[in-house]
């Protein structure tokens, strides 16, 4: 998604011919755009001085949201891949969204927010301090429930605020959980499979108060 700010259109025109309906002619609109296009007094005057027309601002960032260790990794058939692996610019949004919440006077926030209040360092792939008022929405990626554990993180990343790690996800209250998935499930973020069974056992093992009975 983009904003874009254009300012010159004018009114609404059209560019418009007439001829005979039995002459053959052929169309060429690239002729019919340059002799019919109009350029406003105000756009001649920005054009003269050099000014910019327009500004482009990418309004949403995707967030990769990746296993550990499983992350997206571009390289050239000249690179090592040792030194790839261990160069600094492997670092993913959500390794660095880890690292940054290590930081001291970081604020506790979602992986979604994070692009609010910081901006993609692109040339050393880190989170800096956002100077400007740009702001930049975060999406994560979309994750489906059939790719298991990757889509139960997706789900941690929209509610848990401040994780300073993959293992710091797992654990709840003090505990650390061997899956994702399990998070989950102890966080209240879903549900067990039998969860519809528990509760018509836990139903049918509550007694019935004794005038309840009486009614049978």
């Amino acid at each position: 998604m983009h904003a874009v700010k254009y300012l010159y259109k004018g009114h609404d025109k059209i560019s418009f011919s007439v001829t005979d309906s039995d002459e053959l002619k052929t169309i060429d609109e690239i002729l019919q755009f340059q002799s019919g296009r109009w350029v406003s007094p105000c756009e001649a005057a920005w054009q003269i001085f050099g000014f910019d027309l327009f500004e482009t601002h990418l309004a949403v960032m995707p967030l990769q949201v990746h296993l550990p260790n499983m992350q997206t990794i571009r390289l050239r058939p000249t690179d090592n891949l040792a030194n790839i692996v261990a160069d600094e610019k492997t670092r993913t949004p959500l390794t660095e969204f880890f690292r940054k919440s290590t930081t001291k006077g970081c604020p506790r926030l979602l992986y979604g927010e994070f692009t609010e209040h910081f901006r993609r360092d692109t040339s050393t792939r880190t989170w800096e301090e956002c100077r400007n008022k740009v702001i930049v929405i975060g999406m994560l990626v979309f994750v489906a429930p059939a790719e298991g554990e990757r889509f139960f993180l997706r789900l941690l990343l929209l509610h848990i605020r401040g994780p300073t790690s993959f293992e710091a996800l797992k654990t709840v209250k003090e505990y650390t959980c061997a899956t994702f998935q399990d998070a989950a499930l102890r966080y209240g973020l879903l549900e067990e499979e039998d969860a519809a069974e528990l509760c018509m056992a836990e139903a049918c093992a509550v007694q019935m108060p004794a005038a309840l009975r009486r009614l049978f």
